[in-house]
Protein backbone atom coordinates (compact mmCIF):
# COMPACT_ATOMS: atom_id res chain seq x y z
CA UNK A 1 0.00 0.00 0.00
CA UNK A 2 3.12 2.44 -0.10
CA UNK A 3 2.08 3.68 -3.37
CA UNK A 4 -1.10 3.36 -3.12
CA UNK A 5 -2.89 0.58 -4.35
CA UNK A 6 -4.35 -2.29 -2.16
CA UNK A 7 -6.20 -5.44 -3.01
CA UNK A 8 -9.23 -3.48 -1.31
CA UNK A 9 -8.79 -0.41 -3.63
CA UNK A 10 -9.18 -3.50 -6.61
CA UNK A 11 -12.39 -4.95 -5.19
CA UNK A 12 -13.92 -1.67 -4.04
CA UNK A 13 -13.54 -0.88 -7.96
CA UNK A 14 -15.47 -4.36 -8.69
CA UNK A 15 -12.38 -6.14 -10.13
CA UNK A 16 -9.96 -8.77 -9.43
CA UNK A 17 -6.53 -9.24 -10.07
CA UNK A 18 -5.53 -13.52 -9.40
CA UNK A 19 -2.48 -14.59 -9.94
CA UNK A 20 -1.89 -16.11 -13.54
CA UNK A 21 1.94 -16.79 -12.89
CA UNK A 22 4.27 -17.40 -10.82
CA UNK A 23 8.43 -18.58 -10.82
CA UNK A 24 11.19 -18.56 -7.76
CA UNK A 25 14.77 -18.89 -8.67
CA UNK A 26 16.63 -20.34 -4.87
CA UNK A 27 19.86 -19.33 -4.62
CA UNK A 28 20.52 -19.67 -1.38
CA UNK A 29 19.26 -21.04 1.67
CA UNK A 30 17.82 -18.78 4.21
CA UNK A 31 19.09 -19.90 8.40
CA UNK A 32 17.31 -19.62 11.24
CA UNK A 33 17.14 -16.00 12.72
CA UNK A 34 18.59 -14.55 9.48
CA UNK A 35 17.42 -11.13 9.01
CA UNK A 36 15.87 -11.16 5.39
CA UNK A 37 15.08 -8.53 3.23
CA UNK A 38 12.36 -8.43 0.47
CA UNK A 39 12.02 -6.39 -2.00
CA UNK A 40 8.99 -5.95 -4.24
CA UNK A 41 9.30 -4.21 -7.60
CA UNK A 42 6.10 -3.78 -9.70
CA UNK A 43 7.02 -3.70 -13.74
CA UNK A 44 5.51 -1.20 -15.46
CA UNK A 45 3.44 -3.38 -18.15
CA UNK A 46 1.83 -2.19 -21.87
CA UNK A 47 -1.02 -4.72 -21.16
CA UNK A 48 -3.62 -4.86 -18.55
CA UNK A 49 -1.61 -6.69 -15.57
CA UNK A 50 0.53 -6.64 -12.41
CA UNK A 51 3.81 -7.65 -13.01
CA UNK A 52 6.06 -7.79 -10.09
CA UNK A 53 9.78 -8.75 -9.66
CA UNK A 54 10.45 -10.13 -5.92
CA UNK A 55 14.67 -10.05 -4.21
CA UNK A 56 15.24 -11.64 -1.23
CA UNK A 57 18.38 -10.93 0.61
CA UNK A 58 20.86 -11.53 3.69
CA UNK A 59 22.78 -8.25 3.88
CA UNK A 60 24.52 -8.46 0.62
CA UNK A 61 23.36 -12.09 -0.76
CA UNK A 62 20.86 -12.74 -3.26
CA UNK A 63 19.14 -15.81 -2.09
CA UNK A 64 16.00 -16.06 -3.97
CA UNK A 65 14.53 -13.85 -6.94
CA UNK A 66 11.24 -14.63 -8.17
CA UNK A 67 8.32 -12.90 -10.34
CA UNK A 68 4.09 -12.89 -10.58
CA UNK A 69 2.15 -11.56 -13.23
CA UNK A 70 -1.73 -11.09 -12.17
CA UNK A 71 -4.13 -10.26 -14.09
CA UNK A 72 -7.31 -8.07 -14.00
CA UNK A 73 -10.88 -9.88 -14.33
CA UNK A 74 -13.86 -8.19 -13.16
CA UNK A 75 -16.12 -9.78 -10.06
CA UNK A 76 -17.49 -12.50 -12.46
CA UNK A 77 -14.49 -13.58 -13.31
CA UNK A 78 -14.28 -12.02 -16.83
CA UNK A 79 -10.90 -10.66 -17.90
CA UNK A 80 -10.19 -7.56 -18.52
CA UNK A 81 -8.76 -6.19 -21.86
CA UNK A 82 -8.46 -2.39 -21.26
CA UNK A 83 -6.81 -0.92 -18.68
CA UNK A 84 -9.26 -0.06 -15.62
CA UNK A 85 -9.46 3.70 -14.35
CA UNK A 86 -7.68 2.28 -11.47
CA UNK A 87 -4.78 0.93 -13.11
CA UNK A 88 -4.22 4.21 -15.26
CA UNK A 89 -4.58 6.69 -12.04
CA UNK A 90 -1.78 4.83 -10.66
CA UNK A 91 0.30 4.82 -13.57
CA UNK A 92 -0.02 8.07 -13.90
CA UNK A 93 0.97 8.70 -9.79
CA UNK A 94 3.72 6.83 -10.14
CA UNK A 95 4.98 7.98 -13.47
CA UNK A 96 8.06 9.67 -11.70
CA UNK A 97 8.99 5.91 -9.98
CA UNK A 98 9.37 3.58 -12.82
CA UNK A 99 13.10 2.88 -13.10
Amino acid sequence: EQYGIDYADIRAAGLRAPIAQISVDYLAPALDNDLLTVTARLIKAESVKLEFQYFVHRADQLLARGASVQAFTDADGKLIVRPPALLLDCYRRWEGLWK
